[in-house]
């Protein structure tokens, strides 16, 4: 969701460049796809389908993002940092939303998918470092956030990630993890006041 770097979780985290987790508040702004269009990497996207577990008796899969689908992304983004980056301020909210609607259609995730291949969560890793992990509210507390990071970890067992030190639950969960701190900026990627704290999953 580390200061110069980019942010990224519910156990959201933090976003949107130079590494601050990604946050925000509501507001009514026109959809990504009335937006300029952004270019599309098609070619970074492999097929990887993962069967992990069950949601509300539904079989739950793990697999690339797939062009188009972006816009999901940002609801499952913009729903999570409603319900826990509270700490935003409305304007911050509207500027993050708005680089957020930029960047999710253009880069490869990882989704979490119901049986009716629905994503209900996402992760975003770059170079090894979990840019972002946001999972919808309706489905938080299923173990959904937890299988994501998992895989994650299969893919790089010692990520990096960053998380707003206002997201006290978001901290906790990526202790529980087995990440350890490894330092604390006093302002998120922009500049913001949202001070961030750096972690590593120690293998």
């Amino acid at each position: 969701m580390s200061q110069g770097r980019r942010p990224t979780h519910g156990h959201q985290q933090s976003i949107t460049g130079g590494r601050q987790p990604i946050l925000s508040r509501h507001r009514t702004i026109k959809s990504c796809s009335q937006q300029k269009s952004r270019p599309k990497v098609a070619s970074l996207i492999a097929g990887t389908d993962l069967h992990y577990g069950t949601h509300n008796q539904q079989m739950i899969s793990i697999r690339n993002s797939r062009p188009g689908e972006g816009e999901r992304a940002v609801e499952i983004w913009r729903r999570a940092v409603d319900a826990t980056h509270h700490f935003l301020s409305q304007e911050d909210r509207q500027a993050i939303d708005k680089m957020v609607c930029d960047l999710l259609p253009a880069v490869p995730l990882w989704f979490a998918a119901d049986a009716n291949d629905y994503p209900l969560a996402f992760m975003f890793i770059d170079n090894g470092h979990m840019e972002a992990l946001f999972v919808d509210p309706a489905c938080r507390g299923t173990g959904i956030g937890a299988a994501l990071v998992r895989h994650g970890l299969s893919l790089h067992p010692q990520m990096t990630t960053d998380v707003n030190e206002q997201n006290a639950q978001a901290l906790g969960f990526y202790e529980k993890m087995g990440f350890q701190r490894t330092g604390r900026s006093s302002l998120d990627g922009q500049g913001r006041p949202y001070p961030i704290i750096h972690l590593k999953h120690i293998g």
